[in-house]
């Protein structure tokens, strides 16, 4: 099964004394923290390294992974695994057949794990960018960027160093479903209407206008769509068309449309021609299909899915992330 979820982008910028610096120095800021010097810092025998602390009573571990699953992370990025542990009072596991509710650990595990729920980061150490796949009440960038801070070596620290990051923000990711755009599933829009009446031509009755009159009715939402499951066209050169047309339109509709749909291998988001969030949707799925068999994945699987995946619809997309920062 895949859960479809969203890849964040970031860039950071490292200041000294306010001002702007090179951004490699956040590279060194990390090595220093993964010192295998640090006692709260323990490295396995794949080079993997873990980082524990506590922050603000939250327990948090951030894991460099310089291999998942037996693949080694490519030079030319920084792959992270940040969690922070859950209380296992407030949790339990149920039988999806017979619904009977159990702790999720036995009491002997209890004793030797924790629960902890995690999010994914990978930075392109070329470009500065941070990409982040965020688990749902999991630690995220900002939990992140937080330890560089905390955890600046004295040399450094004495220097007033610090790390910050911000959104990719962009008006043109409008214009890439426009160029790129394979399925179109909806459109949708408000639009102030000056009486409940102009409903008349929208398949109510005089009866229901009379009812809105006496209500405070100001907008309409509107949907365009097709039937159910069937997308209003996956034609390129009339998704191109369509959103040129809306381009033109009143600005009281401009500023409201958004578009959901689909570029190339991309799953569908909503696009719209305000400033937005530059994200990309991924599917990450928890089972594998073997012998005819559903198998979970493992651990370390999961961890070279996103990797790969992050890393994949990155690089596809690495031209554009870099234009809407210039």
């Amino acid at each position: 099964m895949a859960n479809g979820k969203k890849m964040y982008c970031y860039t950071y910028d490292v200041l000294m004394n306010n001002t702007i610096c090179e951004k490699e120095k956040l590279f060194k800021i990390i090595n220093n923290m993964f010192s295998e010097k640090e006692k709260n810092v323990t490295k396995f025998e794949n080079g993997n390294k873990v980082f524990i602390f506590q922050d603000s009573g939250n327990n948090y571990s951030l894991e460099l992974l310089k291999e998942v699953n037996e693949i080694e992370v490519e030079d030319g990025y920084m792959f992270f695994r940040i969690g922070r542990q859950k209380e296992i009072e407030g949790a339990l596991k149920r039988n999806k057949k017979t619904f009977i509710s159990e702790e999720i650990l036995s009491k002997e595990q209890q004793e030797k794990y924790d629960i902890e729920i995690c999010t994914y980061i990978l930075i392109d150490k070329r470009n500065g960018i941070i990409l982040e796949l965020f688990g749902q009440f999991a630690p995220s960038i900002k939990t992140f960027i937080d330890m560089m801070n905390s955890f600046l070596p004295k040399e450094i620290s004495n220097k007033k160093v610090s790390i910050k990051y911000k959104n990719i923000l962009t008006e043109k990711m409008i214009e890439s479903f426009k160029e790129d755009g394979v399925r179109l599933g909806r459109i949708e829009y408000t639009y102030n209407i000056p009486s409940a009446r102009v409903l008349n031509n929208l398949g109510l009755d005089m009866e229901q206008i009379k009812a809105l009159e006496e209500l405070d009715v100001f907008q309409v939402e509107i949907k365009i769509k097709n039937r159910p499951k069937v997308p209003l066209t996956k034609l390129p050169e009339k998704i191109k068309y369509t959103i040129k047309a809306f381009k033109d339109c009143a600005k009281e509709i401009k500023d409201t449309v958004v578009f959901n749909g689909r570029s190339g291998k991309l799953g569908s988001k909503d696009y719209s021609f305000k400033e937005e969030e530059v994200t990309y949707p991924i599917n990450i799925t928890n089972n594998k299909k073997q012998d005819n068999l559903i198998i979970k994945l493992t651990l370390d699987e999961m961890a070279e899915q996103v990797y790969n995946k992050m890393k994949d619809i990155y690089e596809a997309n690495m031209s554009k992330v870099l234009e809407y920062i210039k």
